[in-house]
């Protein structure tokens, strides 16, 4: 027998409200803001990885093994791949370094307060 709580209203099914939030947003299963940064840095990780593998794939395809042109070709890819994932993981550690930063100045702030 359901309760009262999960029957919902006259007895139709309780459907509990869908989060809008980043973690929908991204199909991302955490809710703790220091998990959602590092499993969205850790799923960049694997597209740029993914990336780089079809854009080498690709290269050898239609360069048919010419090693000169293959990594002529590959050097913008990695380098653009490169940025945007160092870039993601360094604001990602910089932004959990701010929040500890922020918790430690206001407990600080709190017993400098309680003092006096």
């Amino acid at each position: 027998m359901l309760s009262a709580a999960e029957s919902g209203i006259l007895g139709a099914p309780y459907v509990p409200a869908r989060s809008t939030g980043p973690a929908s947003l991204f199909g991302l299963t955490k809710t703790k803001p220091d998990e959602i940064r590092l499993e969205l840095t850790y799923k960049l990780s694997l597209w740029g990885l993914l990336v780089t593998m079809v854009a080498f794939g690709a290269a050898l395809y239609a360069f048919h093994g010419d090693s000169n042109v293959l990594f002529a070709a590959m050097g913008p890819v990695t380098s653009l791949v490169g940025t945007v994932v160092g870039f993601v993981a360094g604001h990602s550690a910089g932004a959990a370094g701010k929040e500890s930063a922020d918790k430690r100045a206001a407990e600080a702030e709190r017993r400098l307060r309680a003092r006096s």
